[in-house]
């Protein structure tokens, strides 16, 4: 029988900058800022470990934008790792490291393979003399690549197994750019056994045999990439996949945890219920280092006084100095097991009875709700309040498609905002 392994994994990004990190510790921020090159590190150590046949790595690798050798290194050192343990790798560039791009002159492994950036190549790769798969791939030539190239994807004859690497957005996925644009139905028609994608940041299984995988990116950046994140693992027998494993790589998490202060009258409470939240999540990630939003919600009589801007930012710091008070200290601790809260975002509502509220009130709710269900599904750019802004030349280029988790907080803070307003001026009498 025919057995081989492989990995699949894209979108490193590995010199990519962290914006907005000025607040932290020196020993965070640095582990933040270093944590694409962290987790790059650990796919090379599970490959070697793990024995792989080869990797494929499906484009966007590092930034060429601002010229930086930082990225294009630590991709050279890793690949002459798996080199030394006698294990291929197969290359493809994406839209942040195109063939136009300012690429350095660095010597890569001879077995190493950088897919072209004119044509689509098929590769053969040999297990104990014979050809156990072919991987075919074609790099983008310069960064805006729009072109559909799928046509030049064909499986050779007599190919025992075939993966086609390929850095694409699939049916027009949002909050990505839509570059060498197809369809699942083209990739499922083309041929090929296994499509390792890249460019879209979520992983997922769009189809099984053929298999179409996005493994998203390595190492979340923002809290735009929540959770964990990784590649697959893909077992392969007689030319049929045999299993396919994600495997968690991240170095830091980026996670969103909501607690709710329902009831909750005294700000001891509400702290207790925080950090009875932070414990359980510290639990869950086995104390992996994480980056976390605090969103509070629920009817609590706190939530006026949580509208407060420094009333949360009291809140992050006094929690962040119990979660963080010994990371970097005298004592040597490790810096793997910290947890920072980023931002506090309070949802909170003052207790309230929907039937015995003011007519006027009842309305707010009823709008909230219909520019809830209205959102859902459209492009910001679309909705007469945004779509002055979006269609500014200047503005635009630094908005971003919002996902469904995104219209929802955002609905969810604009009614906490206008009931807590609402519901304490008629308290107030005035």
């Amino acid at each position: 029988m025919v057995h081989f392994r492989f990995f699949h994994a894209a979108d490193l990004h590995l010199d990519s900058p962290f914006k907005g990190l000025s607040r932290l510790p020196a020993p965070i921020d640095e582990a933040v800022r270093q944590s694409s090159v962290a987790s790059f590190n650990r796919l090379i150590r599970f490959c070697i470990e793990k024995r792989v046949d080869f990797l494929c790595l499906s484009g966007d690798l590092y930034e060429v934008a601002d010229g930086r050798l930082a990225g294009q290194m630590v991709l050279q050192r890793g690949l002459w790792r798996l080199y030394e343990a006698g294990i291929h790798s197969f290359v493809i560039r994406g839209n942040h490291d195109p063939q136009d791009g300012p690429h350095a002159q660095l010597e890569w492994p001879p077995t190493a393979h950088l897919f072209s950036s004119q044509r689509v190549e098929g590769i053969p790769f040999r297990k104990g003399g014979q050809e156990v798969a072919r991987v075919y791939g074609r790099s983008y030539p310069t960064a805006r690549f729009q072109e559909n190239i799928l046509s030049e994807y064909r499986r050779d004859p007599m190919v025992p197994f075939a993966i086609a690497m390929h850095h694409t957005n699939v049916d027009g996925m949002g909050g990505h750019e839509n570059y060498a644009p197809c369809r699942l139905s083209e990739l499922v028609a083309c041929g090929m056994d296994y499509w390792a994608l890249g460019h879209v940041h979520k992983r997922q299984i769009l189809h099984e045999a053929p298999w179409v995988v996005y493994p998203g990116n390595l190492q979340g950046r923002s809290m735009k990439e929540q959770g964990e994140k990784g590649g697959y693992l893909v077992e392969v027998r007689d030319g049929q996949v045999e299993a396919i494993q994600f495997v968690p790589l991240s170095e830091v998490i980026w996670q969103e945890l909501e607690v709710d202060l329902t009831g909750a009258e005294a700000e001891e409470e509400m702290l207790r219920r925080i950090r009875a939240a932070l414990a359980a999540l510290q639990e869950e990630l086995g104390g992996r280092a994480a980056m976390v939003r605090l969103v509070l919600q629920g009817m609590t009589t706190l939530a006026p006084r949580l509208r407060n801007p420094l009333v949360l930012e009291d809140v992050l710091a006094l929690l962040n100095d119990e979660l963080n008070s010994q990371v970097g200290g005298k004592n040597g601790q490790s810096t793997a097991a910290w947890m920072w809260l980023d931002e506090a975002v309070n949802r909170t509502l003052p207790p309230f009875d929907r039937q015995t509220v003011p007519p006027f009130i009842r309305e707010v709710l009823s709008a909230c709700g219909r520019l809830r269900s209205s959102g859902h599904g459209q492009k910001p750019e679309e909705l007469p309040p945004l779509k002055a802004l979006w269609m500014h030349p200047a503005a635009r280029r630094y908005l971003e498609a919002w996902t469904g988790e995104e219209w929802e907080g955002i609905f969810a803070e604009v009614e906490s905002l206008l009931l807590s307003l609402l519901l304490s001026e008629r308290e107030g009498g005035r």
